[in-house]
């Protein structure tokens, strides 16, 4: 297992080694080599790629650091969370041009998001077929 001081000293370097924020380079690397980890270790990695489909590396309006686009800290409300804050946020400050342009951005990651779920409820039925 990879769970001695060693390895994790290791495994804590090479992760930290280059910046990996979403969208960048490194990125896709780190999230392709952490996978690779999961699955040797045994771990269900669909769960774990679940919440980043819900990222958009262009990141929020009027704050790109935060990607998360199903919900954030409100942007007039402080820390007060907001569902699908891009839409929220515009609409509420009828800027109805963005307003569409945040669906379109919302809906594509909950597609990827619809697409993880299908994907593993495949996988369970391949595993475990229904009973007959």
């Amino acid at each position: 297992m990879g769970s001695s001081p060693a390895n994790i000293r290791a495994y804590d370097e090479r992760m930290s080694a280059r910046p990996h924020h979403v969208g960048s380079p490194f990125d896709r690397d780190n999230a392709e080599w952490m996978l690779t980890r999961f699955k040797e270790w045994g771990w269900d990695a669909k769960i774990m790629q679940s919440e980043r489909q819900l990222l958009d590396p262009a990141g929020l309006p009027h704050r790109e650091w935060y990607r998360h686009l199903l919900y954030a800290p409100g942007f007039y409300t402080g820390y007060g969370v907001k569902t699908l804050p891009g839409v929220r946020e515009s609409i509420e400050q009828r800027q109805y041009t963005e307003a569409d342009a945040e669906i379109a951005r919302a809906a594509k990651v909950l597609e990827r998001e619809a697409a993880l779920v299908d994907a593993a409820a495949a996988e369970l039925e391949r595993l475990a077929p229904a009973a007959r």
